[in-house]
Protein backbone atom coordinates (compact mmCIF):
# COMPACT_ATOMS: atom_id res chain seq x y z
CA UNK A 1 0.00 0.00 0.00
CA UNK A 2 2.78 2.81 0.93
CA UNK A 3 4.65 1.97 -1.99
CA UNK A 4 1.81 2.31 -4.47
CA UNK A 5 0.12 4.93 -2.25
CA UNK A 6 -3.19 2.64 -2.26
CA UNK A 7 -5.68 4.11 0.12
CA UNK A 8 -2.60 6.54 1.70
CA UNK A 9 -0.26 8.47 0.69
CA UNK A 10 3.00 6.88 -0.78
CA UNK A 11 5.49 6.72 1.08
CA UNK A 12 8.79 4.37 -0.03
CA UNK A 13 10.63 4.98 3.53
CA UNK A 14 7.54 3.22 5.39
CA UNK A 15 7.31 0.42 2.72
CA UNK A 16 10.86 -0.25 2.98
CA UNK A 17 10.66 -0.45 6.24
CA UNK A 18 7.76 -3.03 6.26
CA UNK A 19 9.65 -5.29 3.67
CA UNK A 20 12.75 -5.18 5.92
CA UNK A 21 10.91 -6.51 8.49
CA UNK A 22 8.97 -8.83 6.69
CA UNK A 23 12.53 -9.96 5.76
CA UNK A 24 13.99 -10.07 8.99
CA UNK A 25 11.13 -13.04 9.60
CA UNK A 26 11.68 -15.13 6.31
CA UNK A 27 9.23 -13.81 3.87
CA UNK A 28 11.10 -14.14 0.44
CA UNK A 29 8.60 -11.66 -1.35
CA UNK A 30 9.11 -8.66 1.33
CA UNK A 31 12.62 -9.45 0.24
CA UNK A 32 12.22 -9.48 -3.26
CA UNK A 33 10.38 -6.54 -2.74
CA UNK A 34 13.24 -4.81 -0.66
CA UNK A 35 15.86 -6.10 -3.28
CA UNK A 36 13.79 -4.78 -5.83
CA UNK A 37 14.34 -1.00 -4.06
CA UNK A 38 17.89 -1.40 -4.11
CA UNK A 39 17.97 -2.06 -7.64
CA UNK A 40 16.15 0.62 -8.90
CA UNK A 41 19.14 2.58 -6.94
CA UNK A 42 17.73 4.35 -3.95
CA UNK A 43 20.26 3.60 -2.04
CA UNK A 44 22.77 4.33 -4.32
CA UNK A 45 25.20 2.39 -6.48
CA UNK A 46 26.22 0.18 -3.41
CA UNK A 47 22.72 -0.12 -2.64
CA UNK A 48 22.12 -1.75 -6.30
CA UNK A 49 24.70 -4.33 -6.25
CA UNK A 50 23.26 -5.49 -2.26
CA UNK A 51 20.19 -5.48 -4.55
CA UNK A 52 21.28 -8.31 -6.56
CA UNK A 53 22.64 -10.39 -3.71
CA UNK A 54 19.82 -9.86 -1.71
CA UNK A 55 16.95 -10.66 -5.28
CA UNK A 56 19.38 -14.23 -4.99
CA UNK A 57 18.80 -14.87 -1.49
CA UNK A 58 15.47 -14.39 -1.84
CA UNK A 59 15.10 -16.52 -4.91
CA UNK A 60 17.36 -19.27 -3.15
CA UNK A 61 14.56 -18.96 0.10
CA UNK A 62 11.73 -19.21 -1.86
CA UNK A 63 12.71 -22.15 -3.62
CA UNK A 64 13.98 -23.88 -0.15
CA UNK A 65 10.65 -23.02 1.34
CA UNK A 66 8.62 -24.37 -1.28
CA UNK A 67 10.93 -27.98 -1.34
CA UNK A 68 10.35 -27.89 2.70
CA UNK A 69 7.08 -26.92 2.78
CA UNK A 70 4.83 -26.55 -0.25
CA UNK A 71 2.01 -25.50 1.33
CA UNK A 72 4.10 -22.42 3.64
CA UNK A 73 2.06 -19.06 4.15
CA UNK A 74 5.51 -17.51 3.23
CA UNK A 75 4.66 -18.43 -0.41
CA UNK A 76 1.79 -16.55 -0.73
Amino acid sequence: MYSDGLGVEPDLDKASDLWRRGSILGHPFAKRNLALLYLKGRYGLAGVFKGVSMLLSAIRDAVAISIRDPKSNLLW
